[in-house]
């Protein structure tokens, strides 16, 4: 699921089919309903960030694992292909909830923090599974280029809070464990 989750990175709206934003003329066809949500207010100043998060976008929907693997942090391995394909699928919507830029550290390294709503469709997903998933991740900056990686458990629990899914010194911020990657 985390695989999925990554999706959520983009910076505007996207469809199935691959085309990005806009709407149908009108009197023409309804438009699709939109699978990721990106609030305006939410979205970064940095244009190249918000290209890699299009383009990540783009890579999960398509179901392209080798392109996600590609976009993920050299420092860390990324999801399983079992992890991946587990519900890649399954996306219904990926709403972002939350995206921060982190404190620029002593080596000069920028990253954001991102909190993002995962919502699934109940009938490709086995009974026991959540429909409605919340995923924290991180995009970091190495060699010039934005990677993806995991958040450790201060800046999960921070931007869980800052997203509104937890209070600031609520129990279930403060799990160490990874985001959820299976049911």
């Amino acid at each position: 699921m985390l695989g999925v989750a990554t999706a959520a990175l983009v910076m505007g709206a996207c469809r199935r089919d691959g085309e990005r934003g806009g709407g149908a003329p009108a009197g023409g066809p309804a438009e699709p309903a939109q699978v990721v949500v990106f609030p305006e207010e939410l979205r970064a100043d940095d244009p190249a960030l918000n290209n890699f998060m299009l383009e990540t976008l783009e890579t999960c929907v398509a179901g392209d694992y080798e392109g996600l693997r590609l976009r993920w942090s050299v420092a860390q391995e990324p999801v399983t292909r079992e992890q991946f394909d587990y519900g890649w699928h399954a996306v219904q919507q990926i709403r972002v909830l939350a995206l921060e830029r982190l404190r620029d550290q002593a080596d000069g390294a920028v990253g954001y923090a991102f909190a993002v709503e995962v919502r699934l469709d109940p009938e490709r997903l086995p009974p026991e599974a959540l429909a409605v998933r919340h995923v924290v991740l991180m995009a970091v900056q190495e060699r010039g280029a934005w990677r993806l990686a995991r958040a450790p458990k201060a800046v999960r629990r921070w931007i869980m809070a800052r997203a509104g899914l937890v209070e600031a010194g609520d129990p279930a911020a403060e799990s160490d464990a990874e985001p959820e990657t299976r049911p």
